[in-house]
């Protein structure tokens, strides 16, 4: 072989090195920044609002979805039990809690955004045993079934003469309820009522709401104090909130959805 020949191979060669040293500088760069644009939000069913089983996974994450894609990020949603959920995000296991009610406690590790919607929250009867009380305290007779981590009240949480028992799953509470294991169940009216027309069809006139509700929450998304960089996050998601309000994206989800929203 000649020379020019073993010179010829030898620069091909290091060009084809070069070449491989780019690329994979290019790859390793590029699932950084891909890493850095996505964010990872966790919550429980809790239709109409959110679920596996909605269109798109439901309102709120379809929100959380658009909002983050104006500003360039992607997201992912899981569904768990509640506390499981609370828990993801508390320790940073998720950037987002998508939908929660207000609570004081949770900011010393969460960081609210602006409110989203609404719900209210009630007590739920099997029909003809009880359809209203005057006071908390008038509730002291009843088992009351509540979910593990979740918020149903101010007042009502705090009152620690309420026999209370608690679960994962709000589904739970409605068998208890249908077979008289509690007295009284405690949740977000939409959402008890979705669930007893799509999964108890039968029992659709046998639970009812009660009077006076225990609170009427806003729903937000909430972003994790753990998560490196979480308030560049908040202002990205806030951004790109606005926009979509702005254009009518927001307006239109909710309407999709038959959503009650915040303006």
């Amino acid at each position: 072989m000649s020379w020019h020949a073993i010179r010829k191979i030898n620069v091909a060669t290091g060009i084809v090195s070069i070449l491989a040293v780019l690329f994979f500088s290019i790859v390793v760069v590029t699932s950084s920044i891909a890493g850095e644009k996505h964010i990872s939000a966790v919550t429980e069913p809790w239709p109409p609002y959110m679920g596996p089983k909605l269109i798109d996974n439901g309102f709120l994450p379809q929100v959380l979805e658009a909002a983050f894609r104006r500003v360039g990020y992607s997201v992912d949603v899981e569904f768990k039990a509640w506390e499981d959920a609370l828990n993801d995000v508390k320790t940073g296991q998720k950037d987002v809690l998508c939908g929660a009610y207000y609570a004081v406690e949770r900011e010393q590790y969460l960081v609210y955004s602006e409110p989203v919607a609404e719900a209210q929250d009630v007590l739920f009867a099997k029909a003809g045993k009880k359809n209203s009380y005057q006071q908390l305290t008038d509730l002291k007779p009843y088992k009351i079934g509540v979910v593990s981590g979740a918020v149903h009240g101010k007042e009502f949480d705090a009152a620690e003469f309420l026999t209370k028992e608690a679960v994962s799953q709000r589904d739970q509470n409605i068998r208890k309820l249908l077979v008289d294991k509690i007295d009284l169940m405690a949740g977000p009216r939409d959402v008890i009522n979705y669930m007893i027309k799509r999964d108890f069809p039968l029992f659709v006139n046998k639970i009812v709401a009660i009077d006076p509700p225990l609170s009427t929450n806003k729903i937000y998304f909430c972003f994790s104090k753990k998560i490196n960089g979480y308030q560049n996050l908040v202002a990205a998601f806030a951004d790109g909130l606005a926009q979509i309000k702005n254009d009518g994206t927001f307006e239109s989800l909710a309407q999709i959805h038959d959503i009650k929203v915040i303006w």
